[in-house]
Formats: structure tokens, C-alpha cells, sequence
């Protein structure tokens, strides 16, 4: 049997403060766990006043070494202050937590497809400079392939937890800082045990328990995840009824390798565009009549710059207001008018296309542009909601009024849609006809599709800005537009991926049989957002809950274990024999520095994930402390102190009390 000792330093800040902490007076203790239970040390301070002025400050690091070796390397992260034996000093009860504490700190953003968790890990550690002081490679491990994950702001604390949640591994930081991520079978115990003292290939045991708890059995998990992603697809929507917002019946995800969806808008259809010179190729003045509030505007055709056809209207503004007014248009009541113009212009809200209310002298729409010294598209939707025939017509306005700035505008139309199709006029080709003479007639378009591709925003930060923007609110699964959504059907098609909520249900039928009867769990997450995963992490907890779970108890007297090794154990008057997963190890420091260790060890199932511990129960998906995953080592000196009973006589007194003259307190009188 061997017998191991334990040689006590502690350097904090890089001072070697040994001779201020009093092992014998005041014990220090030394937890050690996994996953997301922090390693914690806790030692009293003493005579604080003789060290530096910032040693205890938060975040110094501590390490605690047994002779060369490390036994604990962390952060002070709280103290409380007490008198020290000396009136005129402090002593420091401090709390420690291992190096991993800082995890808590750094958030990460970020998605991982068919990533391994080592990649993912190795990832994050390399993609952030305030992990550059960890080894996040030399003892990390591959468990499991990852399908997808996204991670939004989650702490690197949190994305490790989540992460042997679902591939039934363990994690932890030594006192090197080396991040370790292991399954059991990675992480073997330094040595086997067993009950016989004369087997000298393994460390002999002593006081061995057993016990057997079906009270947390478990035999069918329901996965209740985020969004799962169904592959890259192309969705079609027909919008019913007239509106800006179109309801999406999933939400959706960019295809793969692409950073948005795609939506396109089919702006086709058949139509009639009212006005019958669009384009401006042949003159100015066939449909339009040009009107100026004050003097000096000037009005020509233009060749320099156009976007349809060859030529423009251009409109020099006088020192008033200035335009050009189309032809009337009869409004029926219910019926609509979508008009639309081409504009260019060097000057913000400088051109404007206005729908007017020629009855009633009213302004009935105007859109100004929003961008200079480029061809903007601008477009507008009126309803004629009253109970009467209206007239109204379309004006290219330039709202300049100092008898230099100059508008252009071309590609100009209306049509009695509710939303704004694509330009029309009889020279686009097949599908398109002038009524009657060419750019001095009405032309229709039959119904075919034209598609335009939009440019996709988020919904939650970014504004409309163009006719052909569109907002994506991922949350609600809407795409939001500046004007009416046509009605075709199939007018609306999305590039995307759909994203349906992750519910998996499944099921151990063997543990069943062996109990007769059904038990139930149910797990949220909503970080799992893939069906392998979902499955992945149920699979994982009915390993640890299908059966009974088998623990047993022993005393060691050697060093160097740690919970989520696996250790072979052979202890057959208690029917163990095989490899076990230990759960949690508490060693003491006896008289001489000799350590004793109380180990807890739990059985492995080979046939699935090899994981024992416990998973964090929360149907929110956040997780909780488990006990059961912790390896505590408790370091103290063992003092002996005789307390002696005294029964001498109880006497009067009378005079000037004196300290320890025979008589009791209470019976002394002070003089």
C-alpha cells in the first residue's frame, strides 16, 4: 500500500505568502470538479498588513503547489475581512476559483457546421485574444461530430457545458492552464484497486459501500429544441389580399454557404401602362403638359442621360416649383393606381413622383428621391376608398426653386394595380404592344412573369430605403416591403432553408421490460437546432438514466485521483469487477500529511455514451449545479485540544477582585 504526503506552498500574485497562512489554526480546503462546476480553493490570510498593499486584490492569481507539483492554480475572487490575533491587523478569509472562471467573461458569436467538438473548441480559443494564455489543443479530444450549432453571445463557460451535454464527455481546466475535454476512455485512472492486500499490482481498499437508486430511472427523453434547418430549398408564397408584410410559414435560414435568403418578387403580370409616352423618344410634349409655379423653368429632351430607351425628360428648375402633368385618369371607387418614374438628379429629395387629386386640388402621394447622381426607381400606390368616381393624374415634379437645378426623369408609368408591376411599353419584346402608335399610345404587357431579385435587410436594424428593398424579421418569419405585395399566385419565391422546432422523442425498450413500466423526461435547449444533435443528447441521458445507478464508496490512501477518470476496480466480495467511472474523490490531510481519499464511483455503460453523471436538470435549458459531478479534496492539519472539567468548591468573596484567585465568575464581586 502506498502512502503519499502532502507539502503545502502557496504563491499568490508571485509572492510566496506560506508563513501567512496558518494551516493548523485555520484548515484550507481545495474542491476540484467538472464540467461546469468550478475548481474553488478557500484559505485564511493572516497577517495582512505585512504584504503589499494590492496582493489582494480581485482576479490575482493563486497557486497552491504539494512539493514541485500544482495542486490548484486560480483567481481570488472574494474575501472577507476579520481581526487578526494582533488588534492593529487583518485577517483575510478568501474564496478562489480555478482559471476556468474566466470563461464566464468571454461571449462568443458564432455557427459551426459539421464541425467535431475539438474543432469547434479549437475555433473559438484561436478566434478570440483573450484566450491566448490557454492550451486549448494539447488535451482536448474528439467525441462527437456537431450536424450545426449556432452560438448567440454565449459565455465559452456555457458553450463547453453545452457541449458534454451533448457528446457525454467532461471538460476542465489544470493548474497549467490546459483545457482538458475528454470522454472516460480518454482519461484513465493513475492506478486499479482492489480488496486483496496481497495483489501488489493494484492500490488495496478499504470500507466499501454499495449503492443501488432507481428513484432518477429514466426510459423515454423528449429533445425539445431551437430550429432545425431542412436544407436548401425554394419556397413559394401567393400573398391574399393587399398588404406591405408577408407572413412566412417557417422561418428561414440562408442556404448553405450563403450569408442571407434570397427573395424575388415576380413584378410581371398583365397590365396596361396609362401613360402614353413612358420613355420620352420622341418628344416631351405628347401626354404631358408642362406647368411651372413661378418663371424661368426650362423643359427638354435628353440623350445625355437615360435609363429606358435612349432619351429623358429633363426639367430645369425656375423660382418656383416646376413639372410635368400627364394625362387624367378616371378612378372608380375601390379601384387603385400604381404609378412609378425613373429619376436622376445631384440633390436629395429634389424629384418627386406625385399621384394628384385633380377634383379636389390634393396631393394624394409623393415620393421624393433618396439618392443622387444615380438612377432610383421611384413608386406609389393610391385607393380610391371613397363612394364616387375621382380624377387624378401623375406629376414629375422638381421641387427646386432656384432657376438652376436640373431632374431627369424617365421609364414612367401607370396602371390600375395595386402594386407597381415592371415597366412596360411596347418595345421590350415579345409579350409587350403598343394600343396604337409607338410612344404616343397606351402599351400592355400579357401575363407573364418578370422577377426581380430585392435586397434583403434585417428587419430588427436596417430601414427600407428603395422600392426593391425588403426587411426580414427572423423572429415572426415576415418580410416587410415599402408598398403593396403583388397578389399573383406564386408572386413571392424565397432561396432559403426552413427552420421548424427540433422535437425528438427517444426511447429505451429494454428498460422497460426490465421495470414494467414508463418513465418520462423531458429536456429544453433551444441551442439544439439539429435533429442528429437533439438525438445525439437523448441517447446520451437515457445511458445514464435507463437503469438503476449503481454507486460505491472506498478509502484509498494514495493520490492523484480525480473525478472522470475511469479506474478498474476488483472488489468481488461486493460484486465489483470491471471499469468504473469515478465521480468524485475527497482526500484529507491526517496527522504527518498523510492522505486518506474517500472515492464515489458510478458503473459505465460500454454499449452507449460511457458518461455516469449527472446532466443538469432545467426545462429552460439553463443548467444547475450537480453534486454528483464533483471532486472535492479537502486539505487540513488534524490538532488535538483537551478540554478538562473542573469541580472545585464555590466560595464567596469579598475585597478587590483578582483574576484567578479560586473563585467563579459570577461569585466574585468587582472592586
Amino acid at each position: 500500500m502506498t502512502l503519499d504526503r502532502f507539502d503545502v506552498q502557496f504563491v499568490l500574485d508571485g509572492v510566496d505568502i506560506t508563513d501567512h497562512v496558518d494551516v493548523r489554526g485555520y484548515p484550507f480546503e481545495i474542491n476540484s470538479g467538472l464540467n461546469d462546476e468550478l475548481d474553488t480553493a478557500s484559505l485564511t490570510i493572516k497577517r495582512v498588513g505585512e504584504l503589499t498593499s494590492t496582493i489582494l486584490r480581485g482576479w490575482k492569481e493563486l497557486i497552491i503547489y504539494n512539493d514541485a507539483d500544482k495542486a490548484f492554480g486560480g483567481y481570488l475572487l472574494t474575501k472577507n475581512k476579520a481581526p487578526s490575533e494582533n488588534a492593529s491587523d487583518n485577517d483575510y478569509a478568501c474564496q478562489f476559483a480555478d482559471y476556468s472562471a474566466y470563461f464566464e467573461k468571454v461571449l462568443i458569436s458564432g455557427e459551426y457546421i459539421g464541425q467535431t467538438d475539438k474543432a469547434i473548441i479549437a475555433s473559438i480559443f484561436a478566434g478570440s485574444a483573450d484566450l491566448s494564455e490557454y492550451d486549448a489543443v494539447t488535451h482536448v479530444n474528439v467525441i462527437q461530430t456537431i450536424d450545426r450549432v449556432i452560438f448567440n453571445r454565449k459565455s465559452v463557460r456555457d458553450i463547453l457545458t453545452w457541449l458534454v451535454d451533448q457528446t457525454g464527455g467532461f471538460w476542465r481546466v489544470d493548474s497549467d492552464k490546459k483545457l482538458h475535454y475528454f470522454s472516460t476512455e480518454n482519461y484513465l485512472a493513475p492506478f486499479n484497486v482492489t480488496s486483496n492486500p496481497a495483489d501488489t499490482t493494484r492500490e488495496c481498499v478499504e470500507n466499501v459501500k454499495v449503492n443501488e437508486d432507481a428513484a432518477g430511472v429514466v426510459n423515454i427523453i423528449e429533445v425539445i429544441g431551437g430550429n432545425a434547418l431542412g436544407g436548401d430549398d425554394t419556397f413559394q408564397y401567393t400573398k391574399n389580399g393587399y398588404g406591405r408584410t408577408l407572413q412566412l410559414t417557417d422561418r428561414l435560414a440562408p442556404w448553405n454557404g450563403e450569408s442571407k435568403i434570397v427573395v424575388r418578387r415576380n413584378d410581371g403580370g398583365a397590365t396596361t401602362n396609362l401613360l402614353v409616352n413612358p420613355s420620352f423618344e420622341t418628344n416631351i410634349t405628347d401626354g404631358w403638359t408642362q406647368y411651372q409655379a413661378g418663371a424661368s423653368a426650362a423643359w427638354a429632351q435628353d440623350s445625355t442621360k437615360y435609363s429606358k430607351g435612349v432619351k429623358s425628360a429633363k426639367i430645369t428648375a425656375g423660382t418656383a416649383l416646376s413639372m410635368l402633368r400627364g394625362a387624367n385618369i378616371t378612378l372608380s371607387p375601390g379601384e387603385p393606381l400604381s404609378a412609378q418614374a425613373m429619376c436622376w438628379t445631384d440633390t436629395l429629395a429634389m424629384a418627386s413622383l406625385v399621384i394628384y387629386d385633380v377634383g379636389n386640388s390634393v396631393v394624394l402621394k409623393e415620393l421624393a428621391n433618396r439618392k443622387t447622381s444615380t438612377w432610383e426607381q421611384l413608386a406609389c400606390t393610391y385607393i380610391n376608398i371613397s363612394a364616387a368616381s375621382m380624377t387624378v393624374r401623375v406629376e414629375l415634379r422638381n421641387n427646386a426653386a432656384d432657376s438652376a437645378k436640373i431632374v431627369y426623369f424617365d421609364g414612367v408609368q401607370a396602371e390600375k394595380i395595386a402594386w407597381p408591376t415592371a415597366y412596360c411599353d411596347g418595345t421590350l419584346g415579345t409579350g409587350y404592344a403598343w394600343s396604337g402608335t409607338a410612344h404616343n399610345s397606351t402599351s400592355t404587357r400579357v401575363n407573364m412573369p418578370v422577377w426581380t431579385t430585392m435586397t434583403v435587410k434585417n428587419g430588427n436594424s436596417e430601414t427600407l430605403e428603395a422600392v426593391t428593398d425588403v426587411l426580414y424579421y427572423d423572429l415572426t418569419a415576415s418580410l416587410e416591403q415599402e408598398l403593396y405585395w403583388p397578389t399573383l399566385a406564386n408572386g413571392i419565391e424565397i432561396d432559403g432553408q426552413s427552420q421548424r422546432p427540433v422535437r425528438i422523442e427517444v426511447r429505451n425498450y429494454a428498460s422497460y421490460q426490465y421495470f414494467g413500466k414508463w418513465f418520462k423526461k423531458s429536456i429544453t435547449d433551444a441551442t439544439i437546432i439539429d435533429l442528429a444533435v437533439g438525438r445525439m443528447r437523448g441517447m446520451t441521458d437515457l445511458a445514464r438514466y435507463a437503469y438503476e445507478t449503481e454507486t460505491a464508496e472506498y478509502d484509498v490512501r494514495r493520490s492523484g485521483l480525480q473525478a472522470g477518470q475511469t479506474q478498474n476496480v476488483y472488489l468481488p466480495h461486493r460484486g465489483l469487477n470491471g471499469d468504473f467511472l469515478i465521480r468524485s474523490v475527497k482526500y484529507k490531510i491526517a496527522d504527518g500529511g498523510y492522505m486518506i481519499g474517500t472515492v464515489s464511483i458510478g458503473a459505465i455503460d460500454n454499449d452507449l455514451v460511457k458518461v455516469l453523471l449527472n446532466l443538469k436538470r432545467s426545462s429552460s435549458g439553463e443548467v444547475a449545479f450537480t453534486a454528483g459531478e464533483r471532486l472535492e479534496i479537502s486539505l487540513f492539519q488534524a490538532e488535538e485540544v483537551s478540554i478538562v472539567e473542573d469541580s472545585s468548591s464555590i466560595t464567596s468573596h469579598e475585597g478587590v477582585y483578582k483574576w484567578d484567585d479560586g473563585c467563579k465568575w459570577d461569585f466574585a464581586k468587582w472592586g
